[in-house]
């Protein structure tokens, strides 16, 4: 808790996770720092206000308590300093090094005062002896799982050789994840590990029990008791809790093979504070860390979606321009492409009739292109339902050498399907349409050349990948970069509108799928395309 304070106090409170532990905590300390800096009580070295009305919201405070709270507050912390022998308050200053000398001249006095204590103690000073080599072999990135095991070996380290072998279960609480982590060494064979869910209940759940209720105390913070009970059996002896600022953070069970091994149990006793301290150190550092990579998915996910929303708008403009653009576009069309057809009919000269030919099918591209870019901009919702990849695939590639593009003609396409492949769920028709652009773009990058679509389940995603491969020129990377740009492409006159792999990338988007790009210059390029399986 102090941690995540001290680190996150000076964050808005809006911007920290709702899920977080501390997060009243870290604003009552928010505001207690604001009330502070607006007194000038101490110097905290922040020469920024986070405004004191700020952490009303989130403690639930009215304005009229914050007030009470300020009220003659610089009279009483100077009563306090008076009790405790400090220095008045000094508005403007940093205490003064009087004050920090005469600390240190006390701490050096109980340094030698704990140092004599320990030496008058071999027990304690053993304990002590071994909890230092435990400590020193403390790494910065130790998980909870290791810290559990150096812990086993250091009770191992404690025992005396008449103790004989010995049970020994350690365990760690994660109160956040509501679940133990239980380290069982036992007294012939390997060490096993488990993860044991905790009952679903109020905090009160995780309330260190005394060193007496041994595994009766465990259990009862566990959803099902048998998870462990039929696990392990570590009854008949002594549990030894591991608790940190009045918190269960873990503990360990130890059954020596010597009933009257007093002595270890003795030291264990003594170094369980020692441990528990560390076992909480490390705990916390693991939530610091996760909540480290919440805060970084968080604001990816807030770049994806301020990238995302731009795009749509700039796709609703686009589109609510191109259905103004048809409107006023398309009806003088009709009246160029109309008398065109008419002056192509009258026409005696081929010449001319060719002339006439030309304006209205250049008339009717104009008119594509307005309707292309309309689709594009405001597609069909999807119809989503479960097919099979194969028959699709199969039908894709029929559609595709059936198509206008010359070099359609002679190119072989490919198929294979990996075992076991599961449905698509999405629609089938906008799908096969998004194949059958790409082989046309894979037919044009490398005209002659065989192309591969190949279909295969990954595990991992749950998701159908269709791979559509060519040995064609490749890409450049800043072709690569602009593959989904509308409007954009690489090929000279003659060329498409530009509109194909944007609109098949917003076709496989609107199923819930991705798509992606692999390319190098001469080494061909592969389009993958990721779609949900079916359930």
């Amino acid at each position: 808790a102090i941690q995540n304070v001290a680190w996150l106090h000076h964050q808005p409170i809006q911007a920290l996770p709702s899920s977080l532990p501390d997060r009243k905590l870290i604003a009552a300390v928010r505001l207690a720092d604001a009330i502070a800096h607006d007194l000038y009580i101490g110097l905290s070295g922040n020469t920024k206000t986070c405004g004191a009305v700020e952490g009303e919201p989130t403690l639930g405070l009215a304005e009229k308590l914050v007030c009470q709270v300020k009220d003659n507050l610089v009279e009483k912390v100077r009563k306090r300093m008076d009790l405790l022998g400090l220095n008045p308050i000094d508005r403007y200053a940093p205490s003064r090094t009087d004050t920090l000398i005469r600390a240190n001249a006390e701490l050096a006095r109980l340094t030698g005062v704990l140092s004599q204590r320990t030496k008058g103690d071999p027990l304690q000073a053993q304990a002590m002896a071994h909890f230092l080599n435990f400590a020193q072999d403390l790494p910065e990135r130790w998980t909870v799982s290791e810290a559990l095991g150096r812990l086993t070996e250091a009770v191992l380290a404690l025992r005396s050789k008449s103790d004989g072998p010995a049970s020994i279960v350690t365990y760690a609480v994660d109160a956040t994840r509501r679940e133990i982590l239980v380290l069982h060494r036992p007294a012939s064979g390997a060490p096993a590990q488990r993860r044991i869910r905790c009952r679903a209940e109020s905090d009160r759940t995780f309330v260190a029990p005394t060193a007496t209720e041994g595994l009766a105390a465990i259990e009862s913070l566990l959803e099902n008791p048998e998870d462990l009970t039929d696990w392990i059996d570590a009854t008949g002896g002594s549990h030894q809790p591991l608790c940190c600022a009045q918190r269960w953070v873990g503990g360990l069970l130890y059954r020596p093979g010597r009933a009257d091994a007093g002595p270890t149990q003795e030291a264990i006793r003594l170094l369980a504070d020692l441990w528990a301290m560390v076992l909480a150190v490390i705990q916390d550092r693991s939530q610091a860390t996760a909540l480290s990579e919440q805060l970084a998915e968080a604001s990816r996910i807030l770049a994806d979606t301020h990238q995302a929303l731009a795009q749509a708008q700039t796709l609703a403009t686009v589109g609510e321009m191109a259905a103004g653009a048809a409107h006023e576009i398309n009806t003088p069309l009709a009246v160029i492409s109309g008398r065109a057809q008419l002056m192509g009919a009258k026409a005696t000269d081929v010449k001319e009739r060719q002339t006439w030919q030309l304006v209205a099918a250049q008339a009717q591209r104009i008119s594509d292109t307005i309707s292309d870019l309309m689709t594009f901009a405001v597609p069909a919702e999807p119809n989503p339902a479960a097919f099979d990849v194969g028959p699709m695939l199969q039908e894709a590639a029929n559609s595709f050498s059936q198509s206008d593009p010359p070099q359609v003609v002679t190119t072989a396409v490919d198929i294979t399907t990996g075992p076991d492949l599961p449905r698509i769920r999405a629609d089938e028709a906008q799908i096969r349409s998004v194949i059958v652009e790409l082989l046309t773009n894979a037919a044009a990058a490398g005209p002659q050349k065989p192309l591969t679509l190949a279909a295969e389940f990954d595990e991992i995603s749950r998701s159908v990948l269709v791979k559509v491969s060519d040995r064609g020129c490749g890409m450049d990377p800043p072709t690569l970069e602009q593959a989904f740009t509308p409007f954009f492409s690489s090929q000279q006159a003659g060329r498409r509108r530009g509109l194909g792999l944007p609109r098949a990338k917003r076709y496989v988007e609107n199923n819930g799928g991705k798509i992606w790009i692999q390319s190098q210059p001469n080494h061909g390029t592969c389009v993958t395309v990721q779609l949900p399986a079916a359930p």
